[in-house]
């Protein structure tokens, strides 16, 4: 019985593949004649835009297996960051490709799980691959439209081109006979309506932390800063700079209407003065040079006046999207102030007046002198990770991760360190080489316990956690 409930995820790693898998019951079971030809579609073709699939009885029980290799899952992407024109635009086309794909095979989108958890991306290109599942059953048209819903929430509102595509295409999905071709027309349109915007670099104290050694721990100076006021001092630049262009084009135009009425008013003097005598040529020539500049003129203050209601538009738009991030909407990107050394160790001068204990785990509140961190070795030199602003990814790609290790074993994104209920835990995050946890590997996607004292082993970078 098909459901629109989403199916229970695990994982597995072996030498050579990474796996999310999802349980189906009985359908490898069924006779091949009973059986649904979607499964068969989707387990003997390879479609573009899907997971790699394949169909697996273990203990008599039937199950899918998505090869998510080198791949991360959309949630945790966009996790700590917003969406950028060039990556709505990945997604956007992504989607439109896969459901042109599934034509070609007799399928629909019904079976496609839109969730961010569900859909996975290529760090490289950050191209989407979806899950197909013939168990879940969605209305195609709604799925779509509460995924672009959630899209609109991740976008950067600093960004008017993503702003403006966003919000085109969310309206467009509130039609139920809406076509998604119209939104590569939607892209093109957004694209040459607005030119991109250089963006600034925004550089916050996650990037020192990349290049704190142990020796030089406290020499390291951390000051206050808010990322919400470096990303409005370019904003109001550009919007400086676009009034200035506006102002320049305008005065133009002006300057042509007034040297066009001067050599109208001139020629017509001269005719009538019988200074110059024209015949009927020349004077359809006149006319026909007098009323071309006129209309050119008319022409362009009606584009400048139409691009400026658009601007207008896009900035009442970023206002009421605004409105609705902090009102209604809990971002789990949203990251709080930063905080300067002094603030953030200051509970470390004030006598502990409660302790609590897990067993054997050793709460945050109880740990003496100073907050816990990793330390260890990289490329020969001493390094420590500070885990005072948790949670906190580990990989190699630069931008992507909280603290980068430049090592071949080390994963893209690799782990995540991460406080809950006052222990910290280490999850691996789809990792080629896997996560060790005292000489253990730790399953895919699932929290383990870090106690002061146990050794993680990244790759073949080893770590232990000291406080």
């Amino acid at each position: 019985m098909k459901t629109d409930s989403l199916p229970q995820k695990s994982f597995e790693r072996n030498m050579n593949h990474n796996y999310m898998i999802l349980n189906q019951p009985n359908f490898f079971h069924e006779q091949e004649e009973e059986q649904d030809y979607r499964v068969r579609m989707l387990l003997d073709n390879k479609i573009e835009g899907l997971l790699p699939v394949s169909g697996r009885t273990v203990n008599g029980e039937s199950k899918y297996y998505y090869e998510i290799n080198s791949l991360q899952s959309m949630d945790r992407v966009y996790a700590k960051e917003e969406l950028d024109y060039q990556q709505l635009c990945t997604l956007l086309q992504g989607c439109i490709h896969l459901y042109d794909s599934l034509e070609e095979y007799l399928l629909d989108g019904s079976q496609v799980i839109l969730k961010p958890e569900y859909i996975y991306l290529n760090m490289d290109s950050l191209e989407p691959y979806f899950v197909y599942f013939p168990e879940y059953e969605s209305n195609a048209r709604d799925s779509f439209a509460s995924f672009i819903e959630e899209l609109l929430r991740k976008v950067d509102h600093t960004d008017e081109q993503a702003v403006m595509l966003a919000y085109q295409v969310y309206r467009y999905t509130r039609n139920t006979n809406y076509v998604l071709r119209e939104i590569t027309q939607m892209m093109e349109q957004t694209k040459e309506d607005i030119p991109p915007q250089q963006q600034m670099p925004y550089e916050s104290e996650d990037s020192y932390r990349q290049e704190a050694h142990y020796d030089d721990w406290d020499s390291i100076s951390y000051t206050s800063s808010s990322p919400v006021e470096k990303q409005e001092e370019p904003k109001s630049e550009n919007h400086t700079a676009n009034v200035n262009t506006e102002k320049r084009d305008l005065k133009k135009a002006v300057m042509c209407f007034i040297l066009t009425g001067i050599a109208a008013v001139l020629l017509a003097g001269c005719k009538v003065a019988g200074l110059y005598p024209l015949d009927e040529k020349q004077i359809l020539y006149l006319y026909g040079a007098v009323s071309m500049s006129v209309m050119a003129g008319v022409i362009f203050l009606a584009c400048h006046f139409k691009k400026k209601n658009r601007m207008k538009e896009i900035q009442e738009l970023q206002e009421d999207s605004l409105l609705e991030k902090h009102e209604l909407v809990e971002y789990p990107s949203y990251r709080p102030e930063e905080r300067t050394y002094e603030e953030a160790h200051s509970w470390e001068k004030e006598p502990v007046v409660q302790q609590y204990a897990y067993g054997d785990t050793i709460c945050l509140q109880q740990l003496p002198d100073r907050e816990p961190y990793l330390s260890g070795r990289v490329n020969g030199e001493d390094i420590m990770i500070r885990l005072d602003n948790l949670p906190l990814t580990i990989g190699k790609m630069t931008g992507r991760v909280d603290y980068v290790i430049s090592d071949s074993t080390v994963s893209k994104i690799h782990a995540r360190i991460e406080e809950r209920n006052g222990a910290i835990y280490v999850e691996d995050l789809n990792s080629t080489n896997g996560t060790l946890r005292n000489g253990s590997m730790i399953g895919m996607n699932e929290p383990v316990l870090l106690q002061v004292g146990d050794e993680l082993t990244i790759g073949r970078v080893n770590l232990r956690l000291c406080a």
